[in-house]
């Protein structure tokens, strides 16, 4: 006996919405922004022998569908909103890898300067007074002048300048 494969969620989905299947609602009910993987991937499904029955009406909506403006323009919005979230998480990875450099800049100040405090309490000589002044100006020196940035250019905009400017 052979056993019975399971098959995958989205030819599933499609098996049971084969009806009123269209590729608009194959890729919203799966979040696909990618034009071209989404038509493949719908255009394989339609052709398998799943719904061999409705392949030649799901192929001519779909060859249908592919022709019209609405369709041209429903792309153009998917395109928008992947750009949009690659835009996000890399601006969020951006932000968040400076705040973590920030914090352990303000740390080692922070650090340096509580040992000031001990420094100039426990000593009565002033040359360790002069060594912590040393000290806190170099770590001051790092935290106004950061390491160089490498420009991240979006639409003609530097993007990595204007984080720093905020």
């Amino acid at each position: 006996r052979k056993k019975q494969r399971v098959l995958a969620a989205d030819i599933q989905w499609c098996i049971n919405n084969k009806d009123t299947i269209t590729l608009k609602s194959f890729t919203e009910n799966f979040g696909l922004l990618d034009k071209q993987y989404t038509v493949s991937r719908y255009t394989s499904i339609i052709n398998s022998r799943h719904l061999a029955v409705d392949q030649k009406r799901l192929q001519s909506e779909l060859d249908l569908s592919k022709k019209s403006e609405k369709f041209k323009l429903y792309w153009m919005e998917r395109t928008r909103k992947l750009t949009q979230l690659d835009v996000d998480v890399k601006c969020t990875e951006y932000v968040h890898d400076a705040a973590e450099r920030a914090t352990r800049a303000l740390s080692s100040f922070s650090a340096a300067n509580d040992t000031t405090k001990t420094t100039k309490v426990e000593s009565t000589v002033d040359t360790s007074a002069t060594e912590t002044v040393a000290a806190t100006a170099t770590i001051l020196e790092d935290v106004e002048t950061p390491a160089q940035l490498i420009p991240w250019i979006f639409k003609g905009v530097d993007v990595a300048e204007l984080f720093t400017k905020f």
